[in-house]
């Protein structure tokens, strides 16, 4: 338990160094090329614009650390969101479920049954309440940081725009899957 704990110190110093060095960050200098640019892009890397797009990108990953699928919610990956969200609700329902259990676990055993046949079972009950806990406190870490760094990736290619097609086309032998990207 101080395991996850001091991970979740860790990964809590990760995002506020993160966070400053997005504020410290000088914006880039202008040199011939920029002259060039037309005027929406120069919009979009004006050092005002560099700004605004480091505090979304930071916005979607503080939503994305502590509310679970409100960066992709922000990032409008709704589909991303929701099935984000399902996973760590679940996971910390089943990680809470679990300490109950293993807390409550001398309580389930009648008082007539004599301590010598209970005293191994609720050790043994204990123990598999305790790694299950474990491994669902793991596994919520673990979507956790998944939604962060993929919030952090989609507020970077928001602006991306991309289209993603898969379609059923005819082959020599039946019918073939093709998968088609367009930029």
């Amino acid at each position: 338990m101080r395991g996850l704990a001091l991970l979740a110190v860790l990964f809590a110093g990760f995002l506020l160094t993160l966070a400053a060095e997005e504020t410290t960050s000088t914006p880039p200098e202008s040199n011939a090329q920029d002259s060039l640019k037309t005027p929406a892009d120069t919009a979009i890397t004006s050092p005002k614009g560099e700004m605004e797009r480091k505090n979304q990108v930071r916005t979607a990953m503080l939503l994305s650390a502590f509310i679970p699928g409100a960066g992709q919610l922000y990032n409008e990956s709704y589909a991303k969101g929701g099935l984000i969200a399902a996973a760590e609700i679940a996971l910390a329902c089943f990680t809470v479920r679990e300490q109950l259990l293993m807390a409550s676990v001398e309580e389930m055993w009648a008082d007539d049954v004599p301590r010598s046949v209970k005293g191994p079972r609720i050790d043994s009950l204990r123990s598999l309440h305790r790694d299950r806990r474990n491994v669902f406190a793991f596994f919520t870490g673990a979507v956790i940081a998944y939604a962060v760094s993929d919030a952090y990736v989609d507020a970077h290619m928001f602006r991306f725009r991309e289209q993603q097609r898969l379609s059923l086309v005819p082959a020599e032998q039946g019918i073939g899957l093709a998968l088609r990207y367009r930029f």
